[in-house]
């Protein structure tokens, strides 16, 4: 069963604000060096941390969202908000990145290569299905029309990352021959349908995505301490933070009385103190259920 999706604070280099429409939904697979299990901790962490690449190396790893084996989803950016390095140029002569014009997702695997699970295919489905609908994808898997990245955008549909030119450039082979194209392209038709029963599906947008970016920094600058995570009540959300406490949302910097955050209070729990946000204005009932570090 999925855990409360979490939303991942990315280095700052790693992304740039969105200057193409999309067109592409990608799909790649992690394949850090530990077990299927901790691909995901992995991979959040590593979004996280100062130590994937730099504003002067010009490099680093990053992606949009991780899908992890159980289908939790790890929300590492906006859609308005490209990854600068997932999947760019192809070879000589190519025009654009995919990332120019792709969501770019990455599916929890191990170097092993086992087969990906079928809360992945699930939840993944609901989730291409949501970004097909909300910018018009056509839901297939491109392969020519990708492999020198040449010429106008003039369509849509699934990029994997091992058939399309900057996967033949860097010999990239995720995901790979264990990803069914045939049975998840079906899939997540049968999840655009709108005569199939209704999927609850968890997402939020740009603005509000923004907007608890934002209040989790107030609250690290307002506190002075450092926020582990942060979890709402409600969802239900938490914001850990060691010495010190918080009774109201307009104590927070970047609030004011006109604030969706309405109350602040604090829950004991061992030595650490827990600031919960005990109600929120309905436009903040899609949010994911679980903020911050692992």
């Amino acid at each position: 069963m999925p855990r409360p999706d979490v939303i991942v604070k990315p280095q700052p280099w790693l992304w740039q604000p969105r200057f193409r429409p999309i067109r592409f939904l990608e799909i790649h697979a992690t394949r850090g060096p530990t077990t299927p299990d901790k691909q995901f901790g992995a991979t959040v962490n590593w979004m996280q941390s100062a130590g994937n690449g730099n504003p002067l190396q010009g490099w680093g790893s990053s992606c949009s969202y991780v899908l992890d084996r159980d289908g939790t989803l790890g929300i590492v950016l906006a859609d308005d908000e490209m990854p600068k390095y997932s999947a760019g140029y192809g070879g000589a002569g190519s025009e654009w990145s995919i990332d120019e014009y792709g969501i770019s997702y990455e599916w929890c695997q191990s170097p092993a290569q086992e087969e990906f699970t079928t809360a992945q295919y699930e939840r993944g489905a609901v989730e291409f299905a949501t970004k097909c609908r909300l910018y018009g994808i056509e839901p297939r898997i491109l392969d020519e029309e990708v492999r020198t990245q040449k010429g106008p955008v003039n369509f849509s549909g699934f990029v994997r990352h091992d058939r399309c030119g900057n996967g033949y450039r860097l010999g990239k082979s995720d995901p790979g021959p264990k990803f069914r194209d045939a049975d998840f392209v079906a899939l997540v038709k049968e999840r655009m349908n709108p005569a199939q029963p209704p999927v609850e599906e968890e997402t939020m947008s740009s603005q509000e995505y923004k907007e608890l970016r934002a209040a989790v920094d107030a609250l690290q600058k307002k506190a002075a301490a450092n926020v582990e995570f942060v979890q709402f009540e409600g969802f239900p959300q938490v914001y850990r933070v060691s010495g010190h406490t918080l009774e109201h949302a307009k104590d927070l910097a970047s609030f004011d009385a006109q604030s969706d955050f309405a109350e602040v209070r604090v829950l004991k729990k061992g030595s650490a103190d827990y600031a919960t946000f005990a109600r929120f204005n309905a436009s903040f009932a899609s949010l994911p259920r679980e903020v911050g570090g692992l």
